[in-house]
């Protein structure tokens, strides 16, 4: 996934600790990888050219290893927009919930997107199960941080 800079100076005043950042991640199960780059303008970068790359595991990490099903929901477009509107309003924790409410609501539509489909015969029962099963995943992992949102808030 390729971060515009501007999403980063929303985490902080872009003092963007490793360690936080990994947390936040961290909490949710996934192995993150990031790089900052600053533009080169000798090598003919935009001088306006910051950005991040944050590399993210698609399996949820466990204490026995990485789970053998890939936690698909985490890599939609949708999920990651609400993670990043989530993420900049971290600073206030009504907001926080809020979006993570609405990340769920997201989660519930794939759910019942997923009974269509099989309903339609777009997928098989075996398929349509593993998929319930990461979307109640992903609903677990939204629902504890709903439960408690103090670890993943900033404070000033």
């Amino acid at each position: 996934m390729l971060v515009p800079l501007s999403w980063l100076r929303d985490f902080a005043p872009f003092d963007l600790d490793p360690v936080e950042l990994g947390e936040v991640f961290d909490n949710l199960g996934m192995v993150v990888d990031f790089a900052i780059h600053a533009p080169v303008p000798e090598k003919g970068d935009d001088p306006r050219n910051f950005h991040a790359h944050l590399l993210l595991t698609l399996r949820q990490a466990t204490p026995l290893g990485l789970r053998r099903v890939k936690t698909r929901e985490w890599n939609s477009e949708s999920m990651l927009l609400k993670w990043r509107e989530a993420w900049a309003k971290r600073r206030y924790e009504a907001h926080f919930v809020s979006k993570l409410t609405d990340c769920d609501g997201e989660n519930g539509e794939t759910d019942t997107c997923l009974d269509f489909a099989r309903d339609c015969d777009y997928i098989t029962q075996k398929e349509h199960a593993d998929l319930v099963s990461q979307c109640e995943e992903v609903g677990k992992m939204l629902g504890s941080m709903i439960n408690d949102p103090s670890s993943f808030l900033l404070t000033l």
